[in-house]
């Protein structure tokens, strides 16, 4: 094989031979630099690399939420849901830093979708809430204290925090 790689750089030229192994090199050296997906505070994930951090970096995980900023009000729009099964998307109020009350839940099946979570109570302006998961325990009922938070595969919560705008 040795013999075959230094006939093809006398017969080609040493640059046919070192561009695409430079090339080689830097990209698995590149690939092995975006090494280590790692938890921050506790629910959000960042990929370190030598370019710098990348907070809220999507990974494949079948079951995940996305929720952008919204207007304050008696219902949030969920702008992606994907579940391996049927579970619930509950709305939490902030306490502290930590999700809180639930303000409502909705049911979603099993798939990639998107929809809106209608609320006992309304969220108000310049607050932080958080959308999660929770599993349903097969009665397709909420209860908060039967139906826990999924989690990932670092224990963390499926989750997504957002923060409300002005009042409608």
């Amino acid at each position: 094989m040795l013999f075959c790689i230094i006939g093809e750089m006398k017969n080609k030229g040493i640059k046919n031979f070192f561009i695409p192994f430079i090339l080689f090199v830097v990209g698995f050296i590149f690939g092995l630099g975006v090494s280590s997906l790692t938890s921050m505070s506790g629910n959000e994930h960042a990929v370190k690399s030598d370019l710098g951090d990348f907070k809220n970096t999507t990974y494949a995980h079948p079951n995940m939420v996305t929720v952008e900023g919204q207007d304050a009000g008696n219902m949030i729009f969920i702008s992606l849901v994907s579940l391996s099964r049927g579970a619930w998307v509950a709305i939490h109020e902030d306490t502290g830093g930590e999700p809180g009350n639930i303000l409502g839940a909705r049911y979603f099946l099993g798939g990639k979708t998107a929809g809106t979570v209608e609320l006992l109570r309304g969220t108000l302006p310049g607050n932080v809430y958080y959308v999660i998961v929770h599993e349903d325990d097969g009665d397709r009922e909420f209860d908060f204290r039967n139906d826990a938070p999924l989690q990932d595969p670092f224990g963390n919560y499926i989750m997504a925090e957002f923060r409300t705008l002005r009042a409608k």
